[in-house]
């Protein structure tokens, strides 16, 4: 019988500790959010622009989290707790935040079908155009084919743009292969790395990942968004950057394949 009664404190523990570290997840969650999402929709509206689906799903996941996070205090407390702290009550608010949480996404979602997507600013293309080079040896001898991916934001163009991609030849290069670069807007940092087939299962080819980045934090202010917003715009993924060309050098092109069919911008 002892081992009985000290089996059900075990594992009354272990509950409550459970429940005492969703409720702390929870209530940080909520003030978290008031804070942050608080403190976007207060700039939003100083910019001249009102979210309100966006207001209310944040408002109502604030609360869904704070509701949650007292079930759960509610389930640490057991007989403890007040008669109106009840478990129904609490589920009940729970439930019906995160119904309205839901609905007021799907309206923002719908507001926001009809918006048209950049992935750079429109003031890059007015900048001045510069350049970089990034170089990589790759092992011609041992491969048949190597697929180079170059996930960049083109102006006038998506991820990447058949115009603007060109391969040229240079018998000199031996197994190295240089990639030169121009682009606008923030100065920018070029990386090039090597994948072989061996090292993932499903690659058919073995690759060369080219990516550029800004030397800076992406940083869009919230006039600019807001501003875009209000004509449909969204900026959600827009760097503050974006590719004018890029030049493949290599002794070695019929062993190049370039993957650049990813669409244009929205």
């Amino acid at each position: 019988m002892k081992s009985d009664g000290f089996f059900r404190k075990f594992i009354k523990l272990i509950i409550n500790l459970i429940c005492g570290f969703a409720a702390f997840c929870m209530f940080g969650a909520a003030v978290t959010g008031l804070f942050n999402e608080g403190g976007k929709i207060l700039r939003f509206a100083q910019n001249g622009i009102l979210l309100s689906a966006r207001v209310f799903f944040s408002l109502f996941m604030i609360l869904f989290c704070f509701f949650c996070g007292l079930f759960f205090v509610r389930c640490v407390m057991g007989n403890k707790a007040p008669e109106k702290f009840t478990y129904l009550r609490t589920a009940g608010c729970v439930a019906v935040c995160l119904a309205f949480a839901v609905l007021s996404g799907v309206l923002q979602s719908y507001r926001e079908t009809n918006c048209r997507y950049l992935y750079y600013l429109p003031s890059v293309e007015t900048g001045m155009t510069k350049h970089i080079k990034r170089s990589s040896n790759l092992p011609f001898d041992s491969e048949d084919k190597i697929e180079i991916n170059a996930y960049f934001n083109f102006i006038g163009g998506g991820f990447a743009d058949a115009d603007k991609v060109t391969v040229e030849t240079d018998e000199t290069l031996g197994d190295r292969v240089d990639i030169y670069i121009s682009y606008k807007g923030d100065d920018c940092y070029a990386d090039a790395y090597f994948y072989g087939k061996d090292e993932y299962e499903y690659k058919e080819y073995s690759e060369l990942y080219v990516s550029l980045y800004p030397k800076y934090s992406r940083v869009i202010s919230d006039y600019e968004y807001a501003q875009y917003y209000k004509q449909g715009i969204m900026l959600d993924y827009a760097d503050r950057f974006a590719v004018c060309s890029v030049r493949i050098v290599t002794a070695h092109p019929e062993k190049l394949i370039l993957n650049i069919d990813y669409g244009k911008n929205l």
